[in-house]
Parts: structure tokens; sequence; C-alpha cells
């Protein structure tokens, strides 16, 4: 039994060291995320037979769908990127159709100095300017655009240090809710590995001798041990199946968690 709690402590003193060397590292980690939901604002198979035209900012006709795509881009890393880290420019743009507006919804902090530049008509794209990205600043943005709303969004520019773009969000919500399965899967084992071994299910024993009579000794059985074992097997698979359930609940929202600095 004392070798099992050797080898528990051991194994939570490496876990725990691999963690806190983990939220140690300081790097850059910008994130670019798109919206999947891309409402559609005008379908152009609803207006052929009705005597509505839709002009762009130049009067031109636009015979396309129209639909809304939301974004987000901040900094997830723990090292602030500044503009001087830039080494190319930062911009936006869409695969297919025409941007035919934009809008900035909302900014972390106005220190930052976050704005979308013009747009660009000919490469259709939208630069990117910031003076400073600290922890999880950032902003979200919309753009309007003309064209099929499965166009793809994508970021592209170069930032000193950082090999490539993220696309998702680290969270403590999503760590906990990818933990679930494995934490239940852990607690079975280690459930029916102590009951082979028979930990659970064996007495402990309490020896007690007596000072006048050091050769007669008296035997206490006692289990508290079996209900903490069995108190800490329980708490821990019913908080593996509680996350479960919020994973099913939420499953659809996981993938398009933000920093709340940014959250309109």
């Amino acid at each position: 039994m004392n070798k099992f709690w050797s080898i528990l402590g051991w194994v939570v003193s490496i876990v725990l060291s691999i963690f806190l060397t983990i939220i140690s590292i300081k790097e850059r980690e910008p994130t670019f995320i798109v919206n999947p939901l891309k409402p559609l604002i005008v379908n152009k198979d609803l207006l052929k037979n009705h005597p509505i035209t839709v002009l762009d900012t130049l009067g031109q006709t636009i015979d396309d769908d129209i639909s809304v795509i939301t974004f987000y881009f901040f900094n997830q890393g723990h090292e602030a990127i500044r503009k001087e880290n830039i080494l190319e420019p930062l911009y936006l743009k869409i695969s297919e159709g025409r941007i035919l507006d934009y809008k900035l919804i909302k900014v972390s902090r106005q220190v930052t100095g976050l704005r979308l530049d013009k747009i660009d008509s000919v490469r259709q794209q939208i630069g990117i300017d910031f003076k400073i990205l600290e922890n999880n600043d950032g902003l979200t943005g919309q753009l309007i655009i003309a064209g099929s709303r499965n166009a793809e969004v994508t970021f592209d520019g170069t930032i000193e240090g950082v090999k490539s773009i993220s696309d998702s969000y680290f969270s403590w919500n999503k760590l906990l809710l990818t933990l679930g399965p494995v934490i239940i899967l852990i607690i079975i084992i280690a459930y029916f590995i102590f009951m082979y071994r028979g930990q659970i299910y064996r007495p402990y024993e309490l020896i007690i001798r007596d000072e006048d009579s050091p050769n007669k000794k008296s035997t206490i059985r006692f289990t508290y041990l079996k209900v903490v074992l069995y108190s800490f097997f329980s708490f821990l698979f019913l908080f593996g199946i509680s996350l479960l359930i919020s994973a099913y609940i939420f499953r659809g929202q996981i993938g398009l968690q933000v920093p709340t600095e940014i959250v309109p």
C-alpha cells in the first residue's frame, strides 16, 4: 500500500511540474478564428421575382447572396506582440466573392490601437494594425460579403517569433471537458487494480501490545481506509461523469470559445 502512495505522489509531482512549466512559458500566440455561423442577409433567389435591386456603395448592382461573417483576432500568448514585431503586414482575405463592408464590433482595450484598414478591392482583403497586444487582447469584427457564404476567410502576415497563426483557443473549460473521459478511464482502471490486489476489500488491522505482557497483543480490525478510497473513487467518477454531461450539452459551443475581453 505504501508503494502505491509513493507511485501516486511521484506521478502527481510530475504532472504538476509539467503543468507549471507549460503555464510559465512566455510566447506570442496570435489567433484568428472565424465563426462558422454566417447569417444570410440577402438571398438572391428570393429577389428574382421581386422589383428590388441591391446596390453597393459605388452604385453597382449586387446579384449575389449577401452574408455576414464574424471573426476574432487576439493574442492568447503570455508575451506581448508589439507593432515592431510585425515583419510583414497582417491582413485577412476571402477566397471568393467580394467584401462590401466591414465593422469593428469590439476591442479589448483602446490602448492596443487595434484598427482595420480600408478594403483592398483588388485583392479583396483588409489589413489589421495595432500598437500592442498583450494576453487576450484583440478584437471582434464583421465582414459583409457578396457571394457564397461558404467562402473561406484566411489570415496572413508574419510576426517575429511566430511560425503560424493559431485557429483555436485554449480555455480551462475546454480542458476540463476534454479531461472528463480520461478521468473516468483512470478511475475505472485504478478501481479494478485495487480489487484485483485486494486492497479495497482486505481488512486492515491495528496491533496493540500490552505493556504488562509484551507477548500479549490484541488486534482491532478497521475499515476507515476502505471508506476513504471508496469516497475518493466515487467523487472522481462522478466528477468525470459531470464533465461528460457538460461536454454533451455544450458540444456545439466549444469550438467558438474566445476570450471574454473581446466578446460583444
